[in-house]
């Protein structure tokens, strides 16, 4: 089996190969062309050392913002080829980050430090693939496997706890036995990594095929990042979009997903949409604005297919939705036949009040008191103003 290489990582190993050093794309892309898969990039690694790297391609736009552990981004025709030198990690003494970083001369020390035998694989166009961990048959398999000793690499890096949890839920793999117990067993360095970099992987996690079975089967490696969530875990196979699917997982515990600092935004929705999926249905098409003009369509629309997720009947509030929003009635306040220059028009000074007055107008739009037409609008507002 041959591998097709993008034309920036083929140009890039052509290059280095002709200058003497060993050059292979490595990780991701190998292991994705394994499985029939289109790579989205292609990362390669070389003997040559980093300054090495860099004189061997000043025709084109160089970035040595990765240098100093050993890789130069080089742009060639439009794409960014990672080049990395062969390395072995020092010492981890935080697990999460190794100490410093050593050169090496051999591809097999390079590939010995990474985290799954699936991600440890390299190719060139010369000598094929390079399998020296068992990868192709892992794949072969659908296991996900530690390079070497399990608990080891996650002692180094707990990070790769949730790193297999989100391959096996994307890939549909099993987790080998010995990788499974050291997940378990390890759980508790989990403290160690970042809560942005939790939620990166959460939010990919959540998104596999296999996503309600690891939340359930890894239930105690949860716990350690958010306590007891209690996920609705059933929801999960058939929430669209990641905030479905976040708000089914922190369905009882909406405030731990405040814990990953997720932008002000995702925070606010997610309460609304966990709230609004709890709260009873609106019967009405009043209602229904009233409810919209609250916490907005985004929203009501995603507490509704929460529901249906987790197994509720919504019966026909999504076609009553469907008929409030087609309708044009107003259900945003920027949606007034007034605004602020007709009440000022009117007589009111610039100030807090006017804001005010346009929420009155609009609660009284929405419950139906008056028709959302300009002078409908201003004859309420007189009456007030004369008041």
């Amino acid at each position: 089996m041959k591998m097709t290489l993008s034309k920036g990582s083929s140009l890039a190993i052509s290059r280095l190969c002709q200058a003497g050093f060993e050059a292979y794309v490595v990780g991701g892309c190998v292991r994705d062309t394994l499985m029939g898969k289109k790579p989205s990039d292609f990362d390669v690694t070389t003997s040559a050392l980093p300054q090495e790297t860099k004189s061997l391609f000043t025709d084109f736009t160089v970035f040595e913002s990765g240098i100093a552990h050993g890789t130069v981004a080089v742009v060639i025709e439009g794409e960014t080829v990672e080049i990395t030198t062969f390395r072995s990690d020092g010492e981890y003494l935080d697990h999460r980050h190794p100490v410093g970083v050593s050169f090496t001369s051999r591809l097999d020390g390079d590939l010995s430090r990474r985290d799954f035998t699936v991600n440890a694989m390299a190719y060139n166009e010369k000598q094929g693939f390079v399998d020296l961990y068992g990868g192709m048959k892992d794949i072969e398999n659908k296991v996900i496997r530690c390079v070497g000793e399990a608990e080891r690499r996650f002692e180094e890096d707990a990070l790769r706890i949730l790193r297999a949890l989100r391959f096996s839920s994307v890939l549909d793999f099993d987790i080998e036995e010995e990788t499974a117990l050291a997940i378990h067993s390890k759980a508790g360095l989990l403290d160690h990594v970042s809560r942005e970099r939790v939620y990166v992987e959460i939010k990919k996690l959540l998104s596999g095929v296999r996503a309600r079975r690891i939340v359930e089967e890894y239930s105690d490696v949860f716990k350690v990042l958010f306590g007891d969530i209690s996920p609705k875990a059933e929801a999960l196979s058939s929430c669209n979009g990641d905030l479905l699917r976040l708000a089914a997982f922190f369905y009882n515990t909406p405030e731990a997903f405040a814990t990953l600092k997720p932008s002000k935004r995702e925070n606010t929705l997610l309460k609304k949409v966990i709230a609004l999926a709890k709260d009873s249905l609106p019967d009405t098409e009043v209602e229904l604005r009233r409810l919209v003009a609250s916490h907005t369509e985004e929203a009501v629309r995603l507490s509704l297919e929460l529901r249906l997720a987790i197994g509720e009947s919504v019966g026909g509030k999504a076609l009553l939705l469907d008929k409030v929003i087609k309708s044009g009635k107003c259900i945003k306040r920027e949606q007034l036949a007034v605004n602020g220059s007709d009440i000022i028009a009117m007589g009111v000074k610039p100030s807090n009040e006017i804001g005010s007055i346009l929420n009155m107008l609009f609660d009284a739009v929405i419950n139906g008191e008056v028709d959302n037409d300009r002078e409908s609008l201003l004859k309420i507002l007189e009456q007030k103003l004369e008041k």
